[in-house]
């Protein structure tokens, strides 16, 4: 392999918390119950879960997006996200191996610079790719067609940690090998499309 590509959320983070709050205090604020389960958006864009909701809320998914998305920010800039131990390692890795690095999301660009900056990961890839450079979010794979691109590494070379089924399935729809780590938020058989699944990135073969 060529280079390593990391998912953001569940991989090198675990924001989904923060994300989790800020969209059930959004939809509260309009008198609505998002329900038990979050992990059924992990791994989606926030346009998918405002337009799920917009016509419950009786506001536009645009509306419902922008507040969850200051609601965010809002915690990001209070708190610092913890990154994954097991991520630190497979970065100092990749890099003692001189492997490119890359980063690639559903989330949009802000989104990620936010987290990215309250994890102290700011500067960390050389190469971003996010929900808003592409037409189309994960599963489809032209979000990890355009980093191999960037890196311009051929994408069978290309090696991405995935830790949601939807990020799993774009990886190997972009002819890439994948790396799944389980976080425990998914049931392992959804991961099972994934050329390996691991419960620690330090069994990811980085090192």
């Amino acid at each position: 392999m060529d280079a390593v590509v990391f998912d953001c959320d569940g991989v090198l983070v675990d924001s989904e918390p923060i994300s989790e709050w800020a969209w059930r205090r959004a939809l509260e604020e309009q008198g609505v119950d998002m329900g038990q389960d979050f992990s059924q958006w992990v791994g989606t864009t926030d346009e998918a879960i405002g337009d799920r909701f917009a016509a419950e809320a009786g506001v536009s998914s645009v509306r419902l997006t922008d507040r969850a998305a200051a609601l965010l920010v809002g915690r990001l800039g209070d708190e610092t996200l913890p990154v994954f131990e097991d991520a630190l390692d497979a970065l100092a890795a990749a890099r003692a191996a001189n492997l490119g690095l890359a980063t690639a999301t559903n989330s949009e660009r802000w989104r990620l610079e936010a987290i990215l900056a309250s994890a102290g990961l700011a500067g960390t890839f050389p190469v971003v790719v996010t929900s808003d450079d592409v037409a189309l979010p994960k599963p489809a794979p032209d979000i990890y067609l355009r980093v191999a691109a960037l890196l311009d590494v051929e994408a069978p070379r290309c090696l991405v940690i995935e830790d949601s089924p939807t990020g799993v399935a774009a990886a190997r729809a972009a002819g890439m090998r994948v790396v799944a780590v389980d976080r425990g938020v998914f049931d392992p058989v959804f991961l099972a499309s994934a050329t390996r699944t691991v419960t620690n990135l330090q069994e990811a073969g980085l090192a």
